[in-house]
């Protein structure tokens, strides 16, 4: 490092020298003095030793300390004597009682050796700093400003070609050929200009060498900001000389940070944690007969379809093998617009009335006052809701515990109505029959996987569909004419009941397949907006509650979670554009052109879409009675639970068995009575095989 002037000599006109003041102060890291207008700094604080990028011990300058001038060798020595901390140091390895003393290589450029020549303050070479030859095109570097009585630095003669440094962005470019001046950095202690490799130096630190570029990235273009324009440095904020302060007009920084701070929308309230994929629907048998809905009607189409798969109340990061509820949910892209069927992989729900949907979620996610989840939260609530009955049965099944999305069904567990052309209105139920078979795992198992490989389900899947081979589900529906449902012993809108098979058969219909991953995660899967709304011509509503709830719920929660323009996004947009008088709103990209953004009109000011007069009016069944709120007439809760109970072989009985008691065992008396209770009305086997298994772990504790 070179020798610095002394202050006086550099600038004669601006008062005394600077050095240390016997009478100066520190006030925090700013240093004061007592005297009006002295410009003496207090003794320098000694440093903190930390460790650079190499190991070696080193010490910190404290603010203030850099603005000391610099003394000669022997100066430092007498003054604050050779154990001085702030004592400068050769550029080879730290003399110090543990480190041993490199032999100095004079021939190695990397290392130059200063030399002790005490009484002439001549500035050693530096190699960082190459001499370039002379350069006709470019224009002559700026000379170095110089002081009186100062010598004056040499100037760098003209270079053929400088190579430009797009990370240095205080650094001018020539018009053609960037040539950066000789020392654009001002010194901090002499006010002399200095290098980056200078400041470096100075301050004992060692760059990390820079990785190479491969070529394919080289051929990306150059980072720019947020409008299209080339970022100054995108490794380095602005700051005041190296070590400074921060800038806040740092423009680049403060639009890079506050995008990232609002990379994350708001987290699904069920449903948060999933994954997805992309594929197609092929119908294998035309449905016509019983819909008008043209993806069933006609063997051999083919319909592009984004399936995305979940658990329920599950947060986002959740283990995938959890006990659970999982999503199944499909988007077919046809020409009629976007028909989305939201289900599970069981045929049933825990409830009848989406007026308890909140309160049911609410049981299952983490208690407010803890943050914790309690399973007791959820018996409790099941304790005063005997319909959850027959889900209970799937839920804490060995179903409910699955290791891979590929090898589970899917159910659409809501009633729809298919209406065919002529008029006629059947109920439907739809079915997802998996091609890869079911696996599932015990509750040991499931718990070892969330610790060793929580996204066991959707790494499954991801790395089936990367390999090239594809999964697959039947697509069959159970169908019943609309005039046969008061003939029923149970209500067919009720979430809570299956349909038997053997009265109303499963029909195939066509082939889901999936074969594509997903590019973005974010894009494609987090942004995807599934609503039981999205229908076509051909599939009405029925009365079910739980599907009448849902239309609202689904569509509400994705515009506060995404926007009112979500079906703007490419993953939820329909291939049929959509053609209406909505306007305006977040994220709006779409626009009518025109004055005329109302309907009906004349047409006289402009043109838009028209109601289509050859449409066939709704016909749906007529609906009479009191406005009331009372319970399902036909509220069966504990039959079929008892009859899929007594259809399990003796292993899944004790699987379900002990499932339940080792939760159950964990609540109060009043709570676990109930539940055995309801147990015992769908099957008495049932409820003394969890009442067995809850005395062994309660006799555990």
């Amino acid at each position: 490092m070179r020798q610095k002037m002394p202050y006086d000599r550099m600038f004669p006109n601006r008062g005394p020298a600077r050095g240390q003041c016997p009478q100066g102060t520190w006030r925090g890291t700013e240093p004061v003095c007592p005297r009006p207008g002295h410009s003496y700094y207090p003794p320098v604080r000694v440093g903190r030793p930390f460790q650079d990028n190499q190991g070696r011990q080193q010490q910190a300058w404290h603010t203030g300390a850099w603005q000391q001038p610099m003394l000669r060798r022997e100066e430092w020595q007498e003054e604050t004597g050779p154990s001085d901390p702030m004592a400068p140091q050769e550029p080879t390895v730290p003399e110090a009682p543990e480190y041993p003393v490199l032999p100095e290589e004079p021939e190695a450029p990397q290392e130059p050796v200063v030399p002790e020549e005490p009484e002439v303050p001549e500035v050693p070479q530096e190699p960082e700093e190459p001499e370039m030859p002379e350069c006709p095109e470019c224009p002559e570097c700026p000379e170095c400003p110089s002081e009186p009585e100062e010598p004056e630095m040499p100037e760098h003669p003209e270079c053929p070609e400088c190579p430009s440094e797009p990370e240095e962005p205080e650094i001018p470019e020539c018009p053609e050929h960037p040539c950066p001046p000789c020392r654009p950095n001002p010194c901090p202690p002499c006010g002399h200009p200095m290098t980056p490799e200078e400041c470096q130096k100075m301050q004992h630190y060692t760059p990390l060498p820079q990785r190479p570029i491969p070529q394919a990235c080289r051929q990306n273009g150059c980072i720019t900001d947020n409008q299209g324009a080339m970022a100054q440095n995108d490794n380095h904020s602005l700051t005041v000389g190296c070590n400074g302060p921060m800038l806040m007009k740092d423009a680049y920084y403060l639009e890079k940070m506050a995008h990232f701070d609002r990379e994350r929308i708001p987290e699904r309230v069920v449903h948060a944690n999933g994954t997805g994929a992309f594929g197609y629907f092929q119908t294998t048998c035309s449905m016509a007969r019983y819909t008008k809905a043209g993806l069933f009607s006609q063997a051999g189409k083919v319909t592009p379809v984004f399936v995305r798969f979940s658990t329920v109340a599950g947060h986002k990061g959740s283990a995938d093998t959890l006990r659970d509820p999982r999503g199944f949910a499909v988007k077919f892209y046809t020409e009629e617009g976007n028909l989305d069927i939201v289900g599970l992989n069981f045929p049933v729900f825990f409830i009848r009335d989406a007026m308890k949907f909140p309160d049911l979620l609410h049981s299952l996610k983490p208690a407010p006052d803890t943050g914790v989840k309690d399973n007791a939260r959820f018996w409790d609530f099941y304790s005063q809701m005997p319909e959850c009955t027959n889900m209970i049965t799937y839920l804490y099944s060995d179903e409910g515990t699955i290791p891979s999305y590929r090898k589970m069904d899917g159910f659409g567990v809501n009633t729809y109505v298919w209406v065919n052309s002529q008029g006629e209105r059947f109920y439907v139920k739809y079915h997802f029959r998996s091609h890869q078979g079911k696996e599932t795992v015990d509750r040991h198992e499931a718990a070892r996987l969330a610790g060793v490989e929580p996204d066991v389900a959707k790494t499954d899947l991801y790395r089936t569909l990367e390999s090239g081979q594809t999964a697959a589900w039947d697509l069959a529906v159970q169908l019943m004419p609309i005039c046969q449902a008061s003939m029923q012993k149970f209500d067919p809108l009720d979430d809570t009941k299956l349909w038997p098979e053997e009265q109303f058969p499963l029909h195939k219909v066509g082939q889901l397949v999936l074969n594509r991953n997903f590019e973005n995660e974010f894009v494609q899967v987090e942004q995807s907006a599934f609503c039981p709304a999205n229908l076509v011509p051909g599939i009405e509503f029925s009365d079910d509650k739980m599907l009448a709830g849902r239309v609202f719920s689904y569509g509400d929660a994705q515009r506060y979670r995404v926007g009112p323009n979500y079906t703007e996004l490419p993953i939820n947009r329909p291939r049929t554009p959509a053609n209406n008088y909505q306007q305006d709103g977040m994220m709006r990209t779409s626009f009518r052109k025109g004055t005329v953004n109302y309907y009906p009109h004349s047409g006289a000011l402009g043109c838009g879409p028209q109601q289509k007069t050859a449409c066939p009016p709704y016909t749906a069944p007529y609906s009479r009675g009191n406005q009331i709120r009372s319970p399902l007439y036909q509220a069966d809760d504990f039959t079929q639970a008892g009859e899929r109970f007594r259809g399990m072989s003796r292993l899944e009985q004790e699987h379900l068995a002990d499932n339940i008691a080792v939760e159950l065992a964990q609540t109060p008396a009043v709570i676990s009575g109930q539940c055995l209770e309801y147990f015992r009305k769908a099957c008495p086997q049932w409820a003394d095989m969890v009442e067995k298994a809850m005395k062994g772990y309660e006799n555990r504790h």
